[in-house]
């Protein structure tokens, strides 16, 4: 996933992060300031865009180069800060919520369709995107558009 903060007046910043790759001291500071087991809880309302997850996260990445920066100052509008999840990402959440045996019908439901919107949103931008142009190989530049050097072109025959 993909977090984007936008604070007003000032450069966008992004980070790339795999939840199950913060460092330990980092997991457990986030437990500390929301209270909710990293594990479990707190990957899951970071997914379902609980405030205090969001903010925490922000201020566990901002920390890595700004050490003293403290969680009360920490602020942000909701537009400010983003969560973005790739395909394979969706597909992750999708299958958790699916066999995630605490939700009832409804919920689960509601999840999915929510879920499956976001994953063919993703879909349909991929079919409309050009397929990338193939660069040509550097080493074979100065030999585009030219016949086969006789010496060097087989025959059948």
């Amino acid at each position: 996933m993909i977090l984007v903060y936008t604070p007003e007046g000032q450069p966008e910043q992004r980070w790339d992060i795999q939840l199950g790759r913060l460092r330990c001291q980092e997991t457990e500071a986030i437990e500390r300031r929301t209270g909710m087991p990293y594990g479990s809880e707190y990957k899951q309302q970071l997914l379902q865009g609980q405030v205090l997850a969001r903010r925490a996260l922000l201020w566990t990445l901002l920390r890595r180069t700004h050490h003293t920066l403290r969680f009360e100052d920490v602020d942000f509008a909701d537009e400010e800060l983003e969560l973005q999840f790739d395909r394979g990402e969706w597909q992750r959440i999708h299958d958790e919520v699916r066999d995630n045996p605490a939700l009832d019908d409804e919920d689960r439901a509601a999840r999915l369709a929510l879920i499956r919107a976001e994953i063919d949103k993703l879909d349909a931008e991929a079919a409309e995107a050009p397929a990338p142009a193939e660069e040509p190989d550097p080493a074979y530049a100065d030999l585009a558009g030219k016949a086969p050097d006789s010496a060097c072109a087989t025959t059948t025959g």
